[in-house]
């Protein structure tokens, strides 16, 4: 009894552990710099760190409805360089091979996908991904050095807005004599207001601040309903609608609506408020073609 205790928990939290990470594969070189002249160690730390920034970005793109640009994929994984470890669960060396050029590593990473949704969706790129989002920048209190304007323009690119005259959001910011940033935001029905001793740790509050609230105006109005047809008895639809509320960091909250029993095959609706319904589609994707199921999700 001691073991099959042991045996179900072990099955619980490996599928708990799943449901929650992704494992995608990176490969990473790092060259060789001929005047430091690295130690392999060194190499392979820096390797390391840009493979989980690329695995963290990378997945970051699943997010989001169209490709990312180059320019904003390339900011993102030096942004992440010394932040994607907390979003990372586990990871394998699956290749690793030491050169005179450099060191090429290959990885297996999992990255906790619930905690780097929200990061994501502070950043803006479900949001902004295919297409800048244009906002009113102001000054007050002088020009920017060129410091300032080398970091606002990364941080353009990071979180995928760009300035326009007369756009809305407006972003007011100043800085203070004694060198405090101060910023404000205004969204018409929003207004958020915030400071911080540099413009990066100003900037990404009030940005994600936004974001999140576009995300949630947004889930209020986008209800879809799904209908998954293919199967032979109804067990078959018990059976699936266990296993998409499992799919909790993608379906979100979820109904069954009703079932259709048909001489050939049985169909069934549900109705559904997706957290990500990109992630929601590779799941079904993955899941209806090997059991001979077809799926409409949509609006109607």
């Amino acid at each position: 009894m001691r073991y099959m205790n042991r045996l179900i928990l072990g099955i619980l939290l490996l599928f708990v552990c799943a449901s929650v990470s992704w494992a995608g594969s990176v490969t990473v070189t790092k060259v060789q710099d001929p005047e430091k002249l690295l130690s392999e160690q060194a190499l392979r730390k820096q390797a390391m760190e840009l493979g989980f920034a690329r695995a963290v970005v990378a997945e970051m793109q699943g997010f989001a409805a169209a490709p990312m640009t180059p320019e904003r994929t390339e900011a993102l994984e030096q942004f992440f360089l010394d932040k994607a470890p907390r979003y990372v669960l586990g990871y394998k060396i699956e290749s690793a091979v030491l050169t005179e050029e450099g060191l090429t590593v290959q990885l297996t990473v999992r990255v906790n996908r619930p905690v780097l949704r929200e990061k994501a969706i502070g950043l803006g790129i479900p949001m902004t991904a295919g297409t800048p989002l244009p906002f009113a920048l102001h000054f007050l209190g002088g020009e920017l050095a060129q410091d300032d304007l080398d970091t606002l323009n990364n941080l353009l690119i990071l979180s995928g807005v760009e300035q326009q005259s007369g756009a809305k959001p407006e972003l007011t910011l100043e800085r203070t004599e004694s060198g405090i940033w101060k910023g404000t935001l205004d969204a018409g029905i929003r207004v958020w207001n915030t400071q911080y001793p540099n413009l990066e740790g100003l900037w990404f509050p009030l940005w994600e601040k936004f974001f999140k609230q576009e995300k949630i105006s947004a889930s209020d109005n986008n209800q879809l309903t799904l209908r998954v047809a293919g199967w032979f008895t109804p067990d078959g639809v018990y059976d699936f609608d266990q296993q998409i509320r499992q799919w909790t960091d993608a379906a979100g909250d979820i109904a069954l609506e009703k079932v259709d029993l048909t001489p050939a095959r049985i169909s069934a609706h549900w109705v559904l408020s997706p957290v990500d319904e990109a992630y929601l589609r590779r799941l079904l994707d993955e899941y209806a073609p090997d059991r001979g199921l077809d799926y409409v999700l949509g609006t109607e």
